[in-house]
């Protein structure tokens, strides 16, 4: 499940440097964007443990130039209060699953295509 993130709330889990989590950096009519959170929906099935959050660029125009982020959908990944990963090119559900693996290893593995 991806859930809603605001400024505030963002600030009180950056502040407490735990845990790994991911946040999708997105405008509401960009279809690439509406791509994105499908595929990490799908994703999210795969990490359970891991806090996946969307915070909307058009909320938040202060914090994206901070974050130096420079288009949509931009994923930024956090692990012990560091970013770890910043992407802007999502291709698929299996190379998310890899990126998450790296912060979050699971038992789960993706079957690759021969």
């Amino acid at each position: 499940m991806i859930n809603d993130l605001t400024l505030p709330q963002f600030q009180k889990r950056w502040e407490t440097g735990e845990g790994s989590y991911a946040v999708l950096v997105y405008t509401p009519f960009c279809g690439t964007c509406k791509l994105a959170l499908r595929m990490l929906d799908i994703v999210s099935e795969l990490h359970p443990n891991l806090d996946l959050y969307r915070m909307n660029v058009n909320h938040a125009p202060q914090w994206c130039e901070e974050w130096e982020i420079r288009s949509v959908p931009s994923l930024l990944i956090f692990q012990s209060g560091s970013l770890v990963r910043k992407e802007y090119a999502l291709r698929s559900v299996e190379q998310l699953h890899t990126w998450f693996r790296e912060i979050q290893p699971d038992k789960h593995q993706l079957k690759t295509r021969e």
